[in-house]
């Protein structure tokens, strides 16, 4: 898109506001202006990132794209991951050292996104420091070449706490999406523990995105939102219009949307839902992180079909072909502190929902069939499968979702981003 290089150059913030208002005017991927804020200046904001911008979209890139176009004044600094140097080299890849640090992205001109370089090992102390000063001194250099003052700081990341107060930033936001408190070694979880209390008590805003981050982070916090995650409705809404998918998979088909991880999702249960419908197909869709033995496993079973990622905008089509939604994650104190975004989009589907015992489900199980255990879960997703082409609930879900949309979710967080100092 020719427009990005001029953009880059741009001095005239009214130039960029309009490059930009005519960029998200063709864009499908919509939010609302929101509600008139009294005399709000949005400031630019630096946004340390658990995760790399790419086409599965997170809470992250829903939150920066949402703020991005609501305000086409204001500049976004997303920052992923580090270029980790020693890593590619035990990899004996060195290609991704090779890839531009910094892009600004054509369908968002007022994101740019960043990676710093990471040197040495963390494990070595004296590579940390390093690591630390090279990560500051490259954020600094990108805020001073977007005529970035006195932004605010916006950290994701448990590690990064060091960053605060390095930045010129006028106030440090703290965005809790996973309790990683929980997650890990006993050495690992209490480094995360430290990290994480040292960012609560330091930060002027800490956001958590579930009821039991809230429980639990509220103490140590000066001052806490609890913004859980939302949905685009009209993302999922008439489903039945994508027919790509339709009767690629023996029916009845149960699908799984989102990243396959051990810690959060059972492989077993998944392996006991292809077994209990043998005429029909489990469909996962989404990044796969497990290991080979659990690869053979589903390999064996004929009717698990691994699609692998997908962008965030074919999702729907994937999601049409589903007979049932189903949730099989592990019942874990670290699930039990998600807000998982794909409940949103479920309930915006309209499809029956089979979900095990964790948090976020449980708080519909009038719109959802819960189970705790194999048993109990087979028999959610008999019911759940029982209740296709009810109307009404379908109905009853898709109403729920839009109570739910990031648009609200954005009314919140501003309001909270209005009230900090400035």
């Amino acid at each position: 898109m020719p427009v990005i290089p001029a953009f880059a150059r741009m001095t005239s913030e009214k130039a960029r506001m309009t490059i930009c208002q005519s960029i998200y005017a063709q864009n499908p991927l919509s939010f609302s202006a929101g509600p008139k804020f009294k005399n709000l200046q949005m400031r630019d904001l630096i946004f340390i990132s658990l995760e790399s911008w790419d086409e599965i979209w997170r809470r992250n890139q829903f939150i920066c794209a949402g703020l991005a176009r609501r305000f086409p004044e204001m500049k976004i600094l997303f920052v992923e991951p580090p270029r980790d140097v020693s890593h590619q080299m035990r990899k004996r890849d060195l290609a991704p050292l090779r890839t531009q640090a910094t892009r600004i992205l054509p369908d968002f001109p007022n994101i740019t996104i960043t990676r710093p370089l990471k040197l040495l090992p963390n494990s070595l102390k004296f590579g940390q420091r390093v690591n630390q000063r090279l990560a500051q001194k490259h954020l600094r250099n990108e805020a001073r070449k977007l005529k970035m003052e006195k932004p605010r700081l916006w950290i994701n990341s448990h590690s990064d706490g060091q960053l605060a107060g390095k930045l010129g930033e006028s106030a440090v936001v703290y965005d809790i999406t996973d309790d990683w408190t929980q997650f890990g070694s006993a050495y690992e979880r209490a480094m995360t523990t430290a990290q994480d209390e040292y960012l609560c008590r330091r930060a002027d805003l800490t956001i958590v995105c579930s009821q039991s981050l809230l429980e639990t982070r509220q103490k140590r916090s000066r001052k806490i939102l609890h913004l859980p995650n939302g949905v685009h409705v009209e993302h999922y809404q008439n489903l039945e219009k994508y027919t790509q998918f339709q009767n690629r998979w023996p029916a009845p088909v149960f699908g799984y949307t989102g990243t396959l991880h051990p810690e959060r999702t059972d492989a077993n249960l998944i392996s006991d839902v292809a077994r209990a419908f043998p005429e029909g197909s489990v469909v996962l869709v989404g990044p796969e992180h497990y290991d080979a033995p659990t690869h053979q496993k589903w390999k064996l079973q004929k009717n698990i079909h691994l699609v692998g990622a997908v962008p965030y905008a074919e999702i729907p089509q994937y999601m049409a072909a589903f007979d049932v939604c189903m949730v099989p994650h592990c019942e874990t104190a670290f699930t039990q502190s998600l807000n998982p975004i794909k409940l949103w989009e479920y309930l915006a589907s309209g499809k029956p929902v089979a979900s095990t015992n964790v948090a976020g489900f449980r708080d519909f199980s009038d719109l959802c069939h819960i189970g705790s255990g194999e048993d109990a879960f087979l028999s959610a997703c008999r019911e759940a499968l029982s209740e296709k082409g009810d109307g009404k609930r379908a109905q009853q879900r898709r109403e729920i979702a839009k109570n739910h949309s990031w648009d609200a979710r954005l009314d919140e967080l501003v309001k909270a981003l209005e009230g900090l100092a400035t």
